[in-house]
């Protein structure tokens, strides 16, 4: 390997060498312990020639080679393995693995494992973190989900990151964030909810180093009038009796409804009435 003695976040570059005496049949098999952030294949060479393997898969985990009909000569096999970016100083990480040839395993010689060095630097890694407790977690179609988070630097470096949110794995927003060491920033991301969100949904905040995710429940809008009143049309059917809906149905008092002259007779009839008591009382008093 290129280095024993590693910073956090760094890739490091891993090659197995074995003699093979004759054509053969190859399989390299490697574990990680712990596992780093991630491995990837590089290439097969045999006596100085490349080769393209049957079969390669690598993580963070460990990795696998397969080959066929390959020597005799020196076979390499090269990978790389990133370095956790929060890998703690003077943190070590194991290989576990060798070569299988022609069915029998043989041995590797060298370094099998490299450690994170004491005086490490981390580099800047954003965390993200969704305040669960405070962003809307249930909605009804057509309300805006609010969505409230946290992202701190917890390495030994300033960095810049963007912060992306996104539903359902489609973005919808983005901001920009400078963080020194240590430094915390809160913000806000607001969604608007239609029909198709039913019945829930996934909010992402992701800085590229971190990411967290919120489930949002999204029920359907009620558009149904269930009230049972239905709205008043203005026909007088609505259930109330109108005092005096001026159709001389009324039954309320007809028999003395001029201001308190009973019998039928008007204001002007009375005035009459008394006029004439009046004429006679006069005459007689003559």
């Amino acid at each position: 390997m290129n280095a024993t003695t590693v910073q956090p976040g760094e890739t490091v570059e891993v090659t197995m060498a074995a003699e093979l005496s004759e054509t053969t049949s190859v399989d390299y098999v490697e574990g990680f312990e712990p596992a780093f952030a991630d491995a990837s294949f590089e290439s097969v060479t045999v006596d100085d020639e490349t080769v393209s393997p049957l079969l390669q898969a690598f993580d963070g985990s460990g990795g696998l080679v397969s080959l066929a009909d390959v020597g005799p000569g020196p076979i390499e096999i090269t990978y790389l393995v990133d370095i956790p970016a929060d890998a703690a100083p003077g943190s070590t990480f194991a290989f576990d693995g060798g070569f299988n040839i022609s069915d029998e395993e043989a041995s590797i010689g060298g370094f099998s494992e490299i450690t994170v060095a004491e005086d490490a630097v981390l580099p800047a890694n954003v965390v993200v973190t969704i305040d669960a407790a405070t962003s809307d977690t249930e909605v009804t179609a057509g309300e805006e989900v609010v969505v409230e988070y946290t992202v701190e630097n917890i390495g030994d470096e300033p960095g810049e990151r963007d912060i992306v949110a996104s539903v359902d794995t489609e973005s919808i927003d983005s901001t920009t964030v400078d963080l020194d060491p240590g430094e915390a920033e809160t913000g806000t991301f607001t969604y608007e909810t239609d029909d198709t969100d039913v019945p829930d949904i996934e909010i992402t905040v992701d800085s590229g180093d971190d990411a967290d995710t919120l489930a949002v429940s999204v029920t359907e809008a009620d558009t149904d009038d269930t009230d049972g009143d239905g709205p008043d049309d203005g026909d007088g059917d609505d259930g109330e009796t109108d005092p005096d809906d001026g159709d001389g149905d009324d039954t309320d008092g007809d028999e003395d409804d001029e201001d308190g002259f009973g019998f039928g007779f008007g204001p002007a009839v009375v005035v009459i009435a008394v006029f004439a008591a009046a004429v006679i009382l006069v005459r007689r008093h003559a």
